[in-house]
């Protein structure tokens, strides 16, 4: 098993941790392929930065047992091309559309400012403080 597929099985053994190594991995791919890959990288950044709240860590959890999500980015950095292809293609990573494109440029620090982009990273609606009334 490549690095990268241990540390991504690692991530995925907490809460919304595969959907965060997705989109860790869209954004990736992202700049690899972009010429201007810094904000790829700042988002992957803001990301790692929010990983006790993303992942549902504790911080006694994240101080006896290191930080993951720093780790998937340097693996990532590290593998193959031949990994990097066979691990977008067995975890069926697609590239990233326009409208998330523009969310990164518009919001590239979202998660500090309650927009919504938390919910982007892990790809569903999560429990906040301010519930909305359904009707």
């Amino acid at each position: 098993m490549s690095k990268l597929e241990e540390t991504f099985q690692k991530i995925s053994a907490y809460p919304n941790g595969e959907a965060v190594a997705k989109r860790l991995t869209q954004l990736w791919d992202m700049a690899i392929v972009d010429e201007d890959s810094t904000i790829p990288e700042r988002v992957m950044q803001v990301i790692e930065s929010y990983e006790e709240r993303l992942l549902q860590r504790s911080q006694i959890d994240m101080v006896s047992e290191k930080t993951v999500l720093p780790n998937f980015r340097q693996a990532l950095k590290e593998c193959t091309d031949e990994e990097w292809w066979d691990f977008k293609k067995a975890h069926e990573i697609k590239p990233l559309e326009k409208p998330d494109r523009e969310r990164l440029f518009a919001d590239a620090s979202g998660l500090v400012k309650n927009t919504g982009f938390e919910e982007w990273v892990i790809g569903k609606n999560i429990a906040s403080t301010n519930k909305e009334k359904g009707s």
